[in-house]
């Protein structure tokens, strides 16, 4: 440098510039030719080309904008991009606003007046022009007039998706896009763009309400009719070798069954078990409701109810609300267990027998009985009984047909309205959301295992997947890719509709996500 005194702030950024050794050259250039300064601080895409003085007014109008008066202000220079000024130029030659505005026919003033007057509905507002450029005064601010779709389309990747926008909801764009455009039914243009957003639809949370409505199972004609079939475990292995319980409920009376097992038992064991504890007792049921565990989906396990003519009714994957009555009961037989297993937690399969009793002898909130009585139309003596003389007072066989008859009547009528009741408590907090065959969809990845190394920062959601089947109401079944190694019916709670973007908004940019990975062994079919 030939300059003899520095500034202190060229003497900071000479220090710095040393740093970097005697290779350093400086050179001046000038600004007219420091074209990568410009592009760094100017995006073309973003420069308007001049509206001349003569189409504004007529524009307006055309838009279905009133205009009280006109303010033109030259002050500030404007130079627009050549080649996004040929684009524009090209758009308007070929937008039927060009004829009306541009080189309208010629018609009377009178008939003029009447076609570019604007609908009595739309708002006063001014505007002004500055460096051919359209701002639309509202509410003390100048926002810029952007009357063409693929010009707002632009604005609205800029507010949207740019980092420095952040991919936020609806609302906040809006005001975002606000504070400096303008143009009718900007809040509209912004909905649509937001919610047919790609990564807004796979990233973001779901604050809505859960969808789909509660369908509650029917209930059974006659008791031991719709047995559920459930595993509770793996539990601290007992002295005997048990680590595991099988545990059958009838869906009538509520009358269970505890089988101690092991985690390790496989489908023709538990059919064995199935047998030798349930079946020889109540006879074959005709539907036999599960969940999705390996066991209930092998083929041996399939061949093995088809045999007896059972059907089988599994719940939706990752959605064990389908067998609601299991899971309580099970939460049931744990709390008994905790308040009488010893300290080592060794002896629980010895307490299942007692517990069986006790549970069968407990009344049921939801048909108001003893799942005892309705099954054997009397009470069973236990040790707290002996302290009454006359309660094991014989029963009268004549009546005991009736007693249990007039039982099950009254105890269907309870499930009916305690089923009617637990509809209309569930439904206040969910929605109702239909899809039919053929729509798109995503799936959550709630319940999925998926690659990453942070599970809080992955998608929420993954797809979109083709409905290929509605199974109910609740329940569809989606067209997977093979390398996804889950059972493809899930509940409609786990799907978000996907929106697909409008021809308004031309090529949307996205970031494209690794593809989807699953190992076989994740455990994912368990629900």
């Amino acid at each position: 440098m030939e300059q003899k005194e520095l500034s202190k702030r060229q003497v900071r950024w000479l220090e710095t510039l040393l740093e970097y050794g005697n290779d350093l050259l400086i050179k001046y250039l000038p600004g007219k030719a420091n074209v990568v300064a410009d592009a760094l601080s100017r995006r073309a895409d973003f420069e308007l080309p001049p509206v001349s003085d003569t189409v504004l007014p007529q524009l307006l109008r055309v838009q279905g904008i009133r205009v009280n008066s006109v303010r033109v202000n030259s002050i500030v220079h404007f130079e627009p991009n050549q080649g996004w000024l040929a684009e524009l130029k090209d758009a308007l030659v070929k937008d039927p606003l060009y004829k009306k505005v541009v080189a309208p026919a010629p018609v009377s003033n009178r008939r003029r007046r009447r076609s570019l007057a604007p609908p009595p509905s739309v708002l006063d507002f001014e505007y002004s022009v500055q460096n051919d450029l359209i701002y639309a005064h509202s509410k003390g601010r100048k926002k810029l007039f952007v009357p063409f779709k693929k010009l707002q389309a632009k604005v609205l990747a800029a507010n949207h998706d740019h980092v420095t926008a952040g991919h936020v909801g609806m609302d906040k764009t809006t005001e975002l896009v606000s504070r400096h455009y303008y143009w009718r039914g900007i809040a509209q243009t912004v909905q649509r763009y937001v919610k047919s957003c790609l990564l807004c639809q796979r990233m973001k949370s779901n604050n809505q309400k859960p969808a789909g409505l509660l369908q509650p199972l029917p209930v059974p004609d006659h008791n031991w009719e719709h047995v559920s079939l459930d595993l509770i475990g793996p539990l601290p292995t007992t002295l005997n070798g048990f680590d595991c319980i099988v545990t059958v409920v009838d869906k009538l009376s509520k009358m269970g069954h505890f089988i101690a097992t092991t985690t390790t038992v496989d489908a023709p064991s538990l059919a064995k078990l199935m047998m030798s504890n349930i079946f020889r007792l109540h006879g074959f049921p005709k539907a036999l409701i599960s969940d999705r565990d390996a066991r209930f989906t092998s083929e041996y396990w399939k061949q093995f109810i088809d045999a007896l003519g059972i059907a089988s009714h599994m719940s939706t994957a990752f959605h064990p609300e389908t067998d609601g009555q299991t899971e309580r009961m099970n939460r049931t037989i744990e709390e008994m267990l905790r308040s009488y297993v010893n300290d080592k937690h060794d002896n629980w399969d010895e307490l299942l027998p007692y517990l069986e009793l006790a549970y069968n002898n407990s009344r049921q909130a939801s048909h108001k009985f003893t799942p005892y009585f309705l099954n054997h139309g009397t009470h069973p003596f236990v040790p707290g009984a002996a302290l009454n003389p006359t309660s094991a007072a014989a029963v009268n066989p004549d009546t005991l047909a009736h007693t249990v008859a007039t039982a099950l009547t009254e105890a269907k009528q309870h499930l009916e309205r305690a089923r009617e009741r637990q509809r209309e408590y569930a439904n206040k907090s969910r929605r109702h959301v239909e899809f039919k065959v053929g729509d798109r969809v995503y799936l959550s990845t709630e319940n999925l295992k998926l690659p990453g190394p942070s599970r809080k920062l992955q998608e929420r959601r993954i797809g979109p997947f083709t409905i290929s089947k509605v199974l109910s109401p609740v329940t569809y079944k989606l067209t997977l890719p093979n390398e996804m190694q889950i059972h493809a019916t899930f509940h409609v709670k786990l799907l978000h509709p996907f929106v697909e973007s409008p021809e308004e908004f031309g090529e949307r940019v996205t970031v494209e996500l690794p593809p989807i990975g699953y190992a076989r062994g994740d455990g994912i079919y368990l629900v």
